[in-house]
């Protein structure tokens, strides 16, 4: 009976170590949620910028209105977490910036070389567009 309770306890111990070293490979639920929220904010900023950006010989616009559109798009316009819209500001006649909250940090080294200018602090971050490329906005490091 004894060593049946020591197997057990053994056997116990080994699944507990298994769970919290798997946590700590690989990181908990609740923080691959906010890694994969703040994905979905980068891919929403990367849409909007496209959207944002007029076409040639229209000016910029000055605000963000997510009101005009369909309640699917109003879904990419708006943060996933909080459904707030995302920030935009007009900097000048040919500049805007996107910004959004970030729930992780970022680092450049930890992305693909094309998808550094997209690494970010935790919280507030926003990114600098130039609208004067033909095809879409370029970001601003």
């Amino acid at each position: 009976m004894r060593g049946q309770g020591l197997l057990l306890a053994l056997i116990s111990a080994i699944v507990a170590a298994t769970v919290v070293g798997g946590f700590l490979v690989m990181g908990s639920p609740r923080e691959a949620r906010k890694e994969e929220l703040d994905k979905r904010r980068v891919e929403d900023l990367r849409m909007l910028a496209n959207l944002m950006t007029p076409e040639p010989g229209r000016p910029l616009r000055d605000s963000l209105d997510v009101n005009g559109y369909s309640p699917d798009m109003k879904r990419q316009l708006t943060d996933p977490a909080t459904a707030e819209p995302y920030g935009y500001r007009l900097v000048d006649s040919t500049h805007f910036e996107l910004c959004a909250t970030f729930d992780t940090e970022v680092r450049p080294e930890d992305l693909q070389p094309y998808e550094r200018d997209w690494a970010h602090a935790q919280g507030r971050h926003c990114f600098r567009f130039d609208a004067r490329f033909p095809g879409g906005p370029r970001r601003i490091p």
